[in-house]
């Protein structure tokens, strides 16, 4: 007989998945809560399911860290383990997957952080980010994050983080699995930001800014907005970015980029740029 989920199994059977390839080599990395809840899951799914589709599953995961895709494969071995004549214990299996849905659902509805007598936020649950073009980032209970205003920076029951050298300043909106996380201080002021990856190494300073949907690694962003794109070691300045790979450019003066792929340029001053390479440009 092939199994039957309810929506909340499959979400919670799905992350289980997830959690377990993503850190199978870094399993000092989860939650000692959820191994325990974890692990008689994924050795049910081991017996349930054919050892080349489990194979295939973790060498997509493994070449793919976009959680669009991630969701996608995951979502179809669920439909796999759902269709399978299973050879297990199935009350068994169910039992142990709504376990780990009724611990994280707990865990889904109480506050996320406390903020302590210096603004600085500490993690009271464990929770997990899903930043786009990056693997899972597991948030444990305990943990110190950085500097806010106050809730309104970062929501209390939405899955994002800033990192302890990271500080919020003015008006901030962090959001929807966004993980900022910087070696040095990295100050943010009046900038929304979400479904995002912020990384930087030496000191930056990013502000009034939108950037949704993008990875944005070791940059000074200014008065811009940048949406499904990805910006690494660039200086940007009053511009509009969608949809773009910018990479050791400084880019000023409102500008309009779309569809471009940029290395080691300098533009500024009222242009726009559609569907554009730096070889494009280097030949005019």
């Amino acid at each position: 007989m092939s199994l039957t989920f309810t929506k909340t199994q499959k979400k919670y059977l799905k992350e289980a998945l997830i959690i377990s390839v993503s850190y199978k080599n870094k399993k000092e990395m989860i939650p000692t809560e959820w191994g325990y809840l974890i692990s008689p899951i994924w050795t049910i799914v081991n017996k349930v399911c054919n050892k080349k589709d489990l194979e295939k599953y973790e060498e997509k995961l493994s070449k793919c860290p976009n959680y669009e895709k991630i969701n996608e494969f995951s979502s179809k071995l669920v439909e796999k383990i759902k269709n399978t004549e299973v050879c297990v214990d199935k009350d068994l299996f169910l039992k142990k997957i709504d376990e780990f849905s009724t611990w994280r659902i707990n865990e889904s509805v109480t506050q996320r952080y406390e903020i302590d007598k210096d603004n600085r936020i500490r993690a009271l649950q464990n929770f997990i980010i899903y930043p786009p073009n990056a693997y899972p980032f597991i948030v444990h209970k305990g943990d110190l994050g950085g500097i806010v205003s106050g809730n309104q920076d970062l929501l209390q029951h939405d899955n994002s983080w800033i990192g302890k050298t990271v500080k919020l300043e003015g008006d901030c909106s962090i959001k929807n699995n966004t993980f900022i996380y910087a070696e040095h201080e990295l100050i943010i002021q009046n900038c929304k930001i979400e479904e995002s990856l912020i990384m930087t190494r030496g000191k930056k300073k990013m502000s009034n800014s939108t950037i949704i949907k993008t990875n944005a690694l070791d940059n000074h962003i200014d008065e811009s907005f940048i949406e499904n794109s990805k910006i690494v070691s660039s200086n940007l300045k009053n511009v509009d970015i969608y949809q773009s790979k910018i990479k050791e450019c400084k880019l000023l003066d409102n500008l309009w980029v779309d569809n471009c792929c940029f290395h080691k340029l300098t533009l500024f001053g009222n242009r726009k740029y559609k569907d554009k390479t730096t070889t494009d440009l280097l030949d005019v």
